[in-house]
This record gives structure tokens, C-alpha cells and sequence, in this order.
């Protein structure tokens, strides 16, 4: 899902094989998790700052919520989809290194 959140920049939400991650401008490959500390100040903002902050928190709430109705259409198991992938992944290049 791309995300243009005004001053804070462009980025994507996406699903890994770790979970979704989220990078908005210079915050990049982050978790929901980070996102919703960052949004309660329990972790320092990368650029923002006072009343800076606080004019970007209600765009950046709003991409949280967006997120998760954006997870929340897609299929229930699509982390487990591109987990089994990546250990398959893994498990090929295993097999190459060992035939090497």
C-alpha cells in the first residue's frame, strides 16, 4: 500500500516474511508496533519535533488505521504465504551451497 504522508514523506506498507513493515520517509522497514509507539511518544520521532510533531500525528494515525483495514481485506494467511516462501527460499540456497 504507498503512502504519501505529506512532510513526513513517501513509503509503503508491506508484507515480509518477518510481518508487515512500514517506512515513511526516512523511518523505513519498521513494524505496526513501532508505529503505534511512535504515535504515543514512547520513542523518539527521526525529525519531528513540539508542535511539528503534533501537526503530523493525525495524518500518520490516520495511515495506521488505513493499515489495518488494508491487512485486514487481504488473505488471512498471507505472512505464512510469504514465510513459506522465504524458508523455502532458504532451504534451496542451503541445498545450493552444500552441492558447491
Amino acid at each position: 500500500m504507498p503512502i504519501n504522508a505529506g512532510k513526513s514523506g513517501d513509503g509503503a506498507l508491506f508484507p515480509t516474511h518477518e510481518g508487515w513493515r512500514i517506512s515513511i520517509g526516512c523511518w523505513r522497514g519498521k513494524t505496526l508496533e513501532e508505529l503505534d509507539q511512535l504515535l504515543a511518544d514512547e520513542v523518539e520521532w527521526p525529525e519531528a519535533r513540539g508542535a511539528e510533531r503534533d501537526r503530523r500525528r493525525p495524518l500518520l494515525a490516520a495511515y495506521r488505521a488505513l493499515a489495518d483495514a488494508f491487512i485486514a481485506a487481504l488473505p488471512a494467511d498471507l505472512i505464512d504465504q510469504y514465510k513459506a516462501g522465504h524458508d523455502a527460499w532458504l532451504a534451496e540456497k542451503a541445498a545450493k551451497e552444500r552441492s558447491a
